[in-house]
């Protein structure tokens, strides 16, 4: 068995989102890959030491001399290699020298089909985009968290004096979520446009109330989007956040770009920057006091800023104007029912955002329609380094 060759998988860090830019671009590109899955997250504790990892990706070694092959290392330890072509006698190689290792295991282990399992892309793609979902510790910590009780109810006031104490005290920045909004290129290839930059609420509530929920009650919900808007904004105008920081979304609200932090936040921006900050808003926020919204909407232009609405239905796209007196942006999420039909007559699909690209379906759909910006795990970029 060769000594494993460290240099040829992609780290942890940044395994997940270069195993998701592969299998999208061979989406969207028709191309076919083969693989191999080793679901080492899957052995008792016992067999699931550093030595025995690195032993088993020793023996997946033989694999990345197929050609153009790339292999990941996921967080949860489960480890893919894709390579171009069937493999051969390479893939004997690695799949005898795993089932030696096996065999030595002095506990009972999962089936060997649950262990391994080869797949061909693109055929393959949802499944791979459920393993990076399952893999990714933010996703893993959340569904813990929420696990430990069943019930998602709504806050009960008496808590809220605490809640508030616990939100304005807690470090948010673990709760920041960064996801890709890329554009689809004529080629086939995903290329960010900018990151979105959230909260993920569940994961907070879990850590704050677990077993209720920060959106059940929409009143709650606005209520706390004020402590909580005006501490992302503080957090995001810290010189480390701005320094060579890439475009990026906002989620506001409307009463926030008006508010002396988002002041603040505007005045750090760099001059590399401006005009390359986007402010996410909701409906119902808009909707709610339109002269305040025409107001904010009116003075971020002027300061560079671009206007999404997030939020929103394909019934609704046409509802809320796009242009000078209007938004720049429409954001809105797939569901399987637009399967069924295609964008409303009169929407320039050039400025919709499809979110909830987390299969070839919404993917396809979308493309079908000239979008050509998109939210989800079939958005992101084929990593650098990384050949397909």
């Amino acid at each position: 068995m060769s000594a494993f060759n460290f240099s040829a998988w992609t780290s942890t860090a940044d395994a997940a989102d270069s195993l998701a830019g592969v299998v999208q671009s061979c989406v969207t590109t028709a191309t076919e890959r083969q693989g191999l899955i080793l679901r080492l997250d899957l052995l008792p504790p016992s067999c699931a030491k550093p030595h025995h990892f690195r032993l088993f990706r020793a023996a997946l070694d033989p694999l990345l001399e197929a050609d153009r092959a790339s292999a990941f290392r996921l967080a949860n330890e489960a480890v893919v290699v894709v390579w171009r072509g069937q493999g051969g006698h390479l893939l004997d190689r690695a799949l005898t020298a795993i089932r030696h290792l096996l065999a030595d295991m002095p506990e009972r282990l999962p089936e060997w089909e649950r262990l391994a399992e080869i797949f061909r892309l693109p055929a393959a793609a949802e499944m791979l985009l459920r393993l990076i979902a399952e893999s990714e510790p933010a996703s893993r910590a959340g569904d813990q968290a929420r696990g430990a009780t069943a019930a998602h109810g709504a806050i009960d006031p008496a808590l809220l004096p605490l809640l508030v104490r616990n939100l304005v005290q807690i470090d948010l920045s673990s709760f920041i979520r960064r996801r890709p909004i890329s554009r689809l290129e004529e080629s086939g290839r995903m290329a960010r446009q900018w990151e979105e930059r959230g909260l993920a609420y569940d994961d907070l509530a879990a850590m704050l109330v677990p077993g209720r929920s920060l959106t059940a009650a929409p009143w709650l919900l606005h209520y706390l989007n004020r402590i909580l808007d005006r501490r992302l904004l503080t957090l995001f105008t810290a010189p480390d956040e701005l320094r060579e920081a890439p475009p990026f979304a906002l989620n506001l609200r409307v009463e926030s770009i008006l508010s002396a932090e988002f002041l603040r936040f505007d005045r750090a921006l760099p001059a590399a920057l401006r005009g390359e900050v986007l402010l996410n808003l909701r409906p119902a926020d808009i909707l709610a006091d339109p002269a305040a919204y025409r107001f904010a909407r009116e003075f971020a232009r002027a300061r560079g800023y671009r206007i999404v609405l997030r939020g929103l239905t394909r019934a609704l796209l046409c509802a809320f104007p796009l242009g000078p007196e209007g938004v720049d942006l429409l954001q809105f999420r797939f569901q399987p029912a637009y399967a069924e039909g295609g964008l409303p007559r009169g929407i320039d699909p050039r400025r919709l955002i499809l979110a909830g690209v987390d299969g070839p379906a919404a993917l396809n759909w979308g493309r079908a329609g000239g979008i050509t910006l998109f939210k989800g795990s079939l958005a992101r970029p084929l990593a650098p380094g990384v050949t397909l």
